[in-house]
């Protein structure tokens, strides 16, 4: 994500701060649910709101409350980067990525 890879700097600028937000947020989230009192967590909040167990909101949410942080973030961070590399330009990947390689 840096210039040297190939990217404008004002692109690699906005990818820096993307990430760096991305994970601010996450640490943010990770922190507020460890001060949680015990038993008060996203997965019991979300058993006491009733959520209809057919709807894929629901269900979307308890899976992704029941998630180790550790892997939501590092999946996340892989969906981010993978992003990113569908931007980068041609010089910047190699010879097969390149032919699926958007420009930015």
């Amino acid at each position: 994500m840096r210039a040297e890879a190939g990217f404008p700097p004002n692109r690699a600028w906005e990818h820096t701060f993307a990430v760096f937000y991305f994970i601010l947020g996450h640490t943010i989230e990770e922190q507020a649910q460890s001060r949680m009192p015990t038993g008060d967590n996203w997965t019991a909040r979300l058993a006491a709101a009733g959520l209809d167990t057919n709807d894929p909101l629901a269900t979307g949410l308890k899976t992704l409350a029941a998630t180790d942080p550790s892997e939501r973030f590092s999946y996340g961070l892989r969906v981010f980067l993978a992003g990113v590399q569908q931007h980068a330009p041609e010089a910047a990947v190699g010879p097969n990525e390149a032919e699926t390689t958007r420009d930015s």
